[in-house]
């Protein structure tokens, strides 16, 4: 059963988002591919992100050329067409600038107190570039140097950075014993990058580092075998009773009426301008009747799974943008059961948020489709195909997307629809001291 404003409550877009793409005249008018990488502080809230933009469907890291130096552009182009608001949300944007564009005009287009500008390592410290980069911290920008490697050469951009981002892939302690008897005394915020590993992190907090990178943080950081918690348990039951196809309107009801927190969360939220209803909905009956119950359980699932983890609150946030990101698609592709894809990117961190190996919390959730369940687990059948293209996008694989025969474009849209949405719907469901480390900017040096 689903409710009249099912549509248009799953396919709602933010106005700055959403007319930046209705006013293209074509898809092509637009050629950027974006994502973002969180950074995060040492209590494990997201600061900034750094933005990755890449220009050509079959563009990787290695294979892109001068895909970096245009990334000062890129930026531009998306923040006009699309908002810093809805790329970031309030946290800092982080951009690498090259030196064309650094001594350019365009430049000063960028705002320097939601901007900081990454320095690329091939960008030469002469005189010029030096002056340029005094104007620029003394107009407010917060200067970071990428994959810094210390040489005679660029030893003067230490007088005028105020962040230093260290490459970890190859050992934290190497990485940060080449440059550590200059940093003494300069007041200099480290940023590990490229972390790989569980291991990895902990070693860059023993080591000092203050800001952390890397997509270890959106990976499951467990321990094979381990047991379902006693506090988890609640949340699975819930879960599994909300898999329940067979529920009538009267037992969903009272499924989620057990569980004050998740009835109060789930109404504020949907009252929220997140959701944008034109009416005011009073009771957990009246949103299951007005919205579809399919669009309730996708809800209650996401409720249920915030409000039960300790774990950074960006995790949720990533599946928040899966699950939407796989709803979406489903639907402009013309494939049945959105509110499955959905559920299988919210539940692909699942494991990670309730600290619980995939395979055991799947065990407990016996009323989940067996498709859900192959395609969380094993990435197989059609839901599973569809995981591994969002996740291929996220980590910025576009030529993943390129042998899959996909619209590009539409993989690209889906994505920052879902980025804005997942913001609005994060500012509702999480607290604002897990959300941005109490509402403050980290990345501003101290005076």
């Amino acid at each position: 059963m689903n409710g009249p404003h099912r549509e248009r409550f799953t396919r709602s877009t933010g106005t700055a988002l959403g007319a930046a793409i209705e006013r293209r005249s074509a898809p092509s008018a637009w050629p950027t591919y974006v994502a973002r990488q969180p950074v995060y502080d040492r209590d494990r809230h997201v600061v900034a992100y750094e933005l990755l933009f890449r220009g050509a469907p079959d563009a990787t890291a290695a294979s892109v050329v001068d895909a970096q130096a245009a990334t000062g552009e890129a930026a531009l182009t998306a923040m006009a067409d699309i908002g810093l608001d809805t790329l970031v949300g309030g946290r800092r944007a982080l951009v690498n600038v090259s030196r064309n564009f650094l001594l350019g005009e365009q430049v000063l287009a960028l705002p320097p107190e939601r901007v900081g500008l990454e320095v690329l390592e091939s960008v030469e410290p002469d005189a010029e570039v030096m002056a340029r980069l005094r104007e620029l911290a003394g107009r407010g920008y917060q200067i970071l140097l990428d994959d810094f490697v210390l040489t005679r050469a660029s030893r003067p951009l230490l007088d005028v950075a105020g962040f230093l981002k260290l490459d970890v892939r190859y050992g934290a302690g190497l990485a940060l014993g080449r440059v550590r008897e200059q940093l003494d005394g300069t007041g200099m915020r480290m940023i590990a990058e490229k972390i790989e590993s569980p291991d990895g992190v902990a070693t860059c907090r023993d080591l000092g580092f203050h800001y952390f990178q890397g997509f270890v943080f959106g990976v499951p950081q467990l321990l094979t075998g381990k047991r379902i918690r006693p506090s988890r348990i609640t949340v699975l039951n819930l879960m599994n009773a909300l898999s329940r196809k067979d529920a009538s309107i009267a037992q969903l009801e009272s499924i989620i009426v057990q569980d004050v927190g998740l009835s109060v969360t789930l109404l504020r939220y949907l009252n929220s301008a997140a959701v944008g209803l034109n009416r005011r909905v009073s009771s957990i009956r009246e949103a299951i009747v007005y919205l579809g119950m399919e669009t309730i359980r996708s809800f209650a699932y996401l409720v249920s799974l915030t409000a039960h983890s300790q774990e950074p609150a960006e995790l949720a946030r990533i599946g928040m943008i899966r699950g939407r990101m796989m709803e979406m698609l489903a639907s402009a592709l013309g494939h049945d059961d959105p509110p499955a894809h959905f559920t299988v990117g919210l539940l692909s961190v699942a494991d990670a948020l309730l600290s619980t190996p995939m395979d055991v919390l799947l065990d407990e959730l016996d009323e989940l489709d067996d498709s859900v369940k192959r395609a969380l687990i094993a990435r197989e059948g059609e839901l599973g195909d569809r995981m591994r293209l969002v996740e291929s996008y996220e980590l910025c694989r576009f030529d993943h997307l390129a042998t899959a025969g996909v619209n590009l474009h539409l993989v690209r849209d889906a994505y920052l629809r879902a980025v804005e949405w997942a913001d609005e719907t994060s500012a509702c469901l999480i607290p604002l001291d897990a959300r941005a480390g109490g509402g403050r900017d980290p990345l501003r040096r101290a005076a």
